[in-house]
């Protein structure tokens, strides 16, 4: 699902990759929980970008 927000800008974790975006910083056994471990920081709303999604 991609959004149409019209130029916002998110905040988003580092380390992102070209395709892969932020699937490397995800813990297969917890994705959730890696997921709000490495985004906790960033507010209630961020942007993931998985495999140009």
């Amino acid at each position: 699902m991609r959004n149409d927000w019209s130029g916002q800008s998110f905040p988003r974790p580092a380390g992102r990759k070209p395709f892969l975006g932020d699937v490397l910083g995800t813990d297969r056994a917890g994705p959730l929980q890696s997921t709000m471990r490495c985004c906790g920081g960033l507010g209630p709303i961020f942007e993931m970008n998985i495999f140009a999604q």
